[in-house]
C-alpha cells in the first residue's frame, strides 16, 4: 500500500506521489487510479496527512451560535450572548448589582464593577464620577461635583444651582424656620411677634392699665380690687387715697383720680360718693324736710319715698308684696312667674298664663312683657305700654329715670339703674353671664343666681322656679 507500478517497467513498484501542493490530497484508497493526486474543492480542505478532503468547523465567539449544519457562526441579536455549546442565544446580564455597569460584545457582555469611587452612569454603560445631591441650602461647586453650604437665611438659586440667594421673610409676623426646612417662612402664633432678626417668635407683653398688674408670667394683666391702682411698675395693687377734705375717688377709667364734691355736698365715709348735707337721721315713717336738714312725719297710710323727699301711698300694687323685713318696709314687685300670697308678704309660683299662637302672652295696652316674654306686668298708675309692650310710656327722659306708682319720675341713684320695664331701681349687673343649674334662677336685676324653693325647679331660661309636678 502506498506504492504503484512503474509506468514503464511493469516489474517495478514505485511510491505514490506526495500531493503536497495547494489543496491536493493523495488518493490512498484510489488504487484504480494508481493513487493519483486530487484537489479539494471549497469549502473542503486537505487533512494534515492529505489523505482526504474534509470540511472545517469554525469556532464561534460568545456573541455567535452555530448554524443548523454546524459549519457556520450566526450572530446573536444585540444584547444577547450564546451558551457554552454555542447552540442558542439568550439575553445578556442586566448588571443591576451595586456599582455594576453593562459589558460590551468584546467581553461577552460580562458585568464590570466600578472602582476608585466611580459610579455607573444613568444607562449603566460606563463608570463616571458621582454627582452629589445638594440640599436646598447648598450650591454646586464650579465643576459640579461638590456641595457648598449657603450662608444663613440663604437658599440655592432655582435658576442657577451654582449660586445662593437670600430668603425673604419680612412680611407681617413671618420668621425664618431653620436650614433643614430651607429657611421656610413661618408665622408667629397669636400673642407673639418676630424678634429683631426674625429668627424666633417673642411673646408680646401687654401694657396693663393703671388698675391692672401683671400676673406671675408677666404676660397677662390682672385687675386690681375696686378703688385700688397699680404701682411699682404694675406689680402691686395699692389703695387710692384722697387727702383733700372735700375729695372723693373718681371712676376706674380715670384711675380713681381724686375729684372735689360740689358745693352743698360732702364725701361719704369711704370717699366713694358725694352726699347732700343732712343734719339729722329720719325714721322709716319720716321724710326729709324741703331743705334736707330736718325730718317730717308721713301721713297715715303713706311712707317715705325711696329718696326720702316725699311721702307715697303705703298700698302696694296687686303684683307687689310688702317687705316688712327691711329696715324701712316698702313695696316690691314679685319676680316674673310669681304672684303675692294672700297676706301679700311673699311671692309664690303662679300658673303660666295663656300663650297666643305666636308664642307670646297677650298683654293689653296697660301691660309690658317680663324679661323672657312669658308674663305680663301692669304699668304703674295705669300708664299705657308701648306698641311692642316692652316699656311703659311716660314723660321721664333721663336714662336713670323710673316711673313711680303715682306716675311721677324718679332718678335712680347710689349706683342703681332702672329695670327693663323702667318701673323700679335695681342694682347694676355685676356681670353674671348665665345661670344654668336645674334649681337656680336669675335674681330680679340679673346680678346673681338665687336657688329655687324646695320642690321647684328653674324653667323659662332660668327666670322662674315652677313646681316639680308635671302638668
Amino acid at each position: 500500500m502506498g506504492y504503484h507500478q512503474h509506468p514503464t517497467n511493469v516489474k517495478q513498484c514505485i511510491q505514490q506521489p506526495s500531493c503536497n501542493t495547494g489543496s491536493q490530497i493523495v488518493g490512498l484508497r484510489d488504487t484504480t487510479n494508481c493513487y493519483k493526486c486530487r484537489t479539494c474543492t471549497a469549502p473542503f480542505v486537505p487533512r494534515p496527512d492529505r489523505s482526504e478532503c474534509y470540511r472545517i468547523r469554525p469556532t464561534c465567539r460568545c456573541t455567535e451560535k452555530y448554524s443548523a449544519d454546524g459549519y457556520s457562526c450566526l450572530p446573536c441579536p444585540v444584547g444577547q450572548v450564546s451558551d457554552n455549546a454555542r447552540q442558542a442565544c439568550y439575553p445578556a446580564p442586566q448588571c443591576l448589582g451595586y456599582n455594576q455597569i453593562l459589558g460590551t460584545p468584546a467581553n461577552c457582555y460580562r458585568c464590570t464593577q466600578c472602582q476608585n469611587g466611580l459610579v455607573p452612569d444613568q444607562q449603566r454603560r460606563v463608570c463616571v464620577r458621582p454627582i452629589p445631591d445638594c440640599s436646598c441650602t447648598q450650591k454646586y461647586s464650579a465643576d459640579g461635583y461638590t456641595c457648598i453650604d449657603c450662608g444663613s437665611y440663604q437658599i440655592v438659586d432655582p435658576n442657577n444651582n451654582k449660586q445662593c440667594i437670600p430668603r425673604q421673610c419680612n412680611v407681617g409676623n413671618q420668621i425664618f424656620s431653620n436650614r433643614a426646612n430651607c429657611w421656610r417662612c413661618d408665622i408667629c402664633p397669636t400673642g407673639y411677634q418676630p424678634s429683631a432678626d426674625r429668627s424666633k417668635c417673642d411673646r408680646i407683653k401687654p401694657t396693663c392699665s393703671c388698675t391692672e398688674i401683671y400676673d406671675q408670667t408677666g404676660y397677662a394683666c390682672v385687675p386690681c380690687p375696686p378703688y385700688q391702682v397699680a404701682t411699682n411698675g404694675n406689680s402691686i395693687c395699692s389703695p387710692r387715697q384722697c387727702s383733700g377734705l372735700n375729695q372723693i375717688l373718681g371712676s376706674a377709667d380715670q384711675c380713681y383720680a381724686c375729684k372735689e364734691c360740689n358745693k352743698g355736698s360732702t364725701p361719704d365715709n369711704l370717699r366713694r360718693r358725694c352726699l347732700r348735707y343732712i343734719t339729722t337721721t329720719c325714721t322709716c315713717n319720716q321724710r326729709f324736710t324741703d331743705f334736707g336738714n330736718g325730718c317730717q312725719d308721713c301721713p297715715a297710710g303713706t311712707r317715705p319715698s325711696m329718696d326720702n323727699k316725699s311721702c307715697v301711698s303705703l298700698n302696694c300694687d296687686k303684683d307687689q308684696i310688702m317687705r316688712r323685713d327691711l329696715l324701712c318696709p316698702q313695696c316690691e314687685w314679685c319676680p316674673p312667674g310669681s304672684i303675692p300670697d294672700p297676706r301679700r308678704e311673699n311671692c309664690i309660683v303662679q300658673p303660666r298664663p295663656p300663650i297666643t299662637v305666636n308664642g307670646r302672652p297677650a298683654c293689653d295696652e296697660f301691660s309690658v312683657f317680663n324679661m323672657d316674654r312669658t308674663e305680663c306686668i301692669k304699668c304703674p298708675n295705669n300708664l299705657k305700654a308701648s306698641n311692642d309692650n316692652l316699656r311703659c310710656l311716660n314723660s321721664c327722659t333721663d336714662p336713670l329715670d323710673i316711673v313711680q306708682e303715682d306716675g311721677s319720675c324718679f332718678t335712680c341713684c347710689n349706683g342703681n339703674v332702672p329695670n327693663y320695664s323702667r318701673t323700679r331701681c335695681v342694682k347694676k349687673s355685676s356681670g353674671v353671664q348665665t345661670c344654668n343649674g336645674e334649681r337656680e334662677i336669675f335674681n330680679s336685676d340679673r346680678s346673681k343666681c338665687t336657688p329655687c324653693e324646695p320642690y321647684t325647679r328653674a324653667q323659662r331660661s332660668n327666670t322662674v322656679c315652677l313646681s316639680d309636678q308635671c302638668a
